[in-house]
């Protein structure tokens, strides 16, 4: 088992004295409050409404919205026929993308979008989760998929994720079949203009009888999740480090006194709302940052 470490930002720069080449292995995802857990929108909206939270009328919830939305598509775009009914998981990105609740989790491959993500509309101490997915790779490629590691191109191995996620996206309720509890990590290949700019990929949890958070302990080979707190200085150094035990999750938290500072650089890295969103609801939401960077 890798390390799983929190740690604390106190101010901004201090990111920059970590490793580059470090980070490269990990995905991240930010949220405005330093408490929230990593959990999917049909967890959250199944739990609100469904007791017990997890069992068979997820997938039969999921079935039936999947449904609903690849007969109703056509009504509304153009682009239905690229679609093909089996492919599942292309239709949960594009409901995923229009905020209905899905089993999909939004990740990106930059941390400083993620920094957006947390800070803009918090109002309090926020947080980053960084994923090593790498190890969510391997553990893919040994155990549910055969390829060779470092035979196969990214693009192809993204190929092998989405047709191993198919399997288990809306699957007809059966008492007697066991899902595999895992988290695969996943592009669309139908890739869509906001999830473009703002580097995005998804995580999906294969087994939908237990909460995401059961499916990464499931992926990374532990019974808990407990985060060491350290240091940042002592993150910077073990990100110099070559040869150390793996990494496999680091929350970065985020204090509330270290936010404008944080959107005043985002902004000067041209990191906006109007460039993540693309359209006059990017442009309308970006002004509220313009305003910070002018006081």
């Amino acid at each position: 088992m890798g390390q799983k470490i929190q740690t604390t930002l106190n101010s901004w720069e201090q990111i920059f004295q970590i490793n580059n080449r470090f980070l490269l292995p990990f995905i991240f995802r930010g949220h405005s409050q330093s408490d929230m857990i990593l959990e999917t929108s049909i967890e959250r909206t199944i739990k609100k409404f469904i007791s017990p939270p997890l069992n068979d009328k997820y997938t039969t919830q999921e079935r039936w919205m999947l449904f609903e939305f690849s007969r109703r598509y056509h009504l509304y775009s153009n682009l239905s026929n690229l679609i093909k009914e089996e492919d599942k998981f292309e239709w949960l990105a594009i409901m995923q993308h229009y905020g209905a609740p899905t089993r999909l989790l939004d990740f990106t491959y930059s941390f400083f979008i993620a920094s957006f993500f947390a800070i803009v509309d918090s109002t309090c101490e926020a947080s980053i989760w960084a994923l090593n997915r790498h190890i969510l790779r391997d553990n893919l490629a040994d155990n549910y998929l055969s390829y060779k590691k470092r035979e196969i191109l990214k693009d192809e191995i993204n190929l092998k994720h989405i047709a191993f996620a198919n399997q288990f996206i809306a699957r007809k309720f059966d008492p007697n079949y066991e899902y595999p509890s895992t988290i695969i990590p996943l592009e669309p290949k139908l890739l869509n203009e906001r999830l473009s700019k703002q580097q995005g990929l998804f995580l999906m949890p294969t087994n939908p009888e237990k909460s995401f958070s059961d499916n990464l302990k499931s992926a990374l080979k532990t019974d808990k999740i407990d985060l060491q707190e350290i240091t940042i200085e002592k993150l910077i150094e073990l990100s110099l480090k070559r040869d150390q035990e793996p990494i496999e999750i680091i929350k970065f938290i985020l204090p509330k006194h270290t936010h404008k500072e944080i959107i005043r650089r985002l902004t000067g890295m041209n990191i906006t709302y109007e460039t993540l969103f693309p359209g006059l609801d990017g442009l309308a939401k970006s002004l509220t940052q313009t305003q910070i960077e002018r006081d």
